[in-house]
């Protein structure tokens, strides 16, 4: 992300659970001026340690993160994880522009392209205010990209960005490294939980039924 933020009230917040190993570092970031290898001054930096019942995987941790903007109406909210690389300079602004009307964003991540919303994901706080979620409850850690693109093209609101670039840095891209953490989320056992998860959503009327609840939401704020 460093030297591609643009927009003066882009902020970064990282979410670290309290027993990562890495956590202190995370909280030292500000005074030790670490945080300018992210692009950011000190006071647009957040951090945020989650325990109990804030986390436990990917989904419910960044549940817990999106709600402190859920009330901030002109607010767009995005997930990027750690294996995410911004290449594109000003991709804030880019963002900010494509959703001026309420909707999904994606940018190119070297890998799905446009096929997939695969992380690297931006919407309006209107939208995961009307679900109550911004990646689906049900789902732990994957498949929640599919979610986003299935009821982005069910609203037609789905907008890919080939000129942001946000490179996915995944094993599966050939482009990292499998460790613990990838292998305790990409295992077939989480795949294939995580598949059924979503094909329930899509299939037995959770798609339409929150696609109704985002579409009102818009109506609403037009």
């Amino acid at each position: 992300m460093q030297n591609t933020v643009r927009a003066l009230d882009t902020r970064l917040l990282i979410v670290a659970d309290a027993d990562d190993p890495e956590v202190g570092k995370y909280l030292h970031l500000p005074e030790t001026g670490a945080a300018k290898r992210f692009g950011f001054d000190i006071d647009r930096l957040l951090i945020r340690v989650l325990t109990g019942n804030d986390t436990g995987d990917m989904t419910t941790a960044m549940n817990t993160a999106a709600k402190a903007f859920y009330d901030r109406p002109h607010a767009i909210i995005g997930m990027v994880n750690d294996d995410h690389r911004f290449l594109t300079p000003g991709w804030d602004l880019r963002v900010e522009d494509a959703l001026r009307e309420p909707g999904i964003a994606y940018g190119d991540d070297l890998f799905q392209g446009e096929r997939l919303v695969a992380g690297g994901v931006f919407m309006n706080a209107v939208i995961p205010r009307a679900l109550g979620w911004y990646c689906l409850p049900s789902c732990r850690h994957l498949f929640v990209d599919n979610v986003w693109t299935e009821l982005g093209k069910h609203l037609g609101i789905l907008r890919y960005l080939p000129d942001v670039v946000i490179e996915h840095l995944h094993p599966f891209a050939g482009k990292g490294t499998w460790d613990e953490g990838y292998e305790r989320a990409n295992n077939q056992a989480a795949i294939d939980a995580d598949r059924v998860a979503y094909e329930e959503w899509r299939d037995r009327g959770g798609l339409v039924t929150d696609a109704a609840r985002v579409r009102e939401a818009l109506r609403m704020a037009a």
